[in-house]
């Protein structure tokens, strides 16, 4: 009876165990991995609508939107990508005689900077 005792712990503290690691916050972030907002939409938006102003290359105001390969740069640059969201949301930027973005391209924009706060 007592070596059954001390099995059935065993077990327990195995499936403790296995639960932890199953279900810990890195384990969850590998099988929810999501594709970084930084190459699903930020960039695209950013090479449609800003780099013929805001390139590598003498950028207007000193404001260089380019080189973003992950969602941390963002997170890097924060007061400037809140401002350039700002000026996208209020729809001064791009500015008038640029192509425009649609109502729906310029909140999936926002939505993928905010999501990155």
């Amino acid at each position: 009876m007592n070596g059954s005792v001390k099995l059935s712990a065993l077990g327990f503290t195995a499936a403790l165990i296995i639960g932890i690691v199953a279900f810990s916050p890195t384990a969850q972030a590998k099988q929810q991995k999501k594709p970084e907002v930084v190459k699903t939409t930020v960039n695209p938006f950013v090479k449609k609508y800003c780099v013929s102003c805001h390139g590598a290359k003498d950028p207007a105001d000193g404001v260089n939107l380019t080189g973003l390969k992950t969602d941390a740069d963002v997170k890097k640059a924060a007061k400037m990508w809140k401002k350039a969201g700002r000026e996208v949301l209020a729809k001064k930027m791009p500015p008038q005689g640029s192509a425009m973005p649609k109502d729906e391209e310029r909140k999936k924009f926002i939505d993928a900077l905010n999501s990155l706060k």
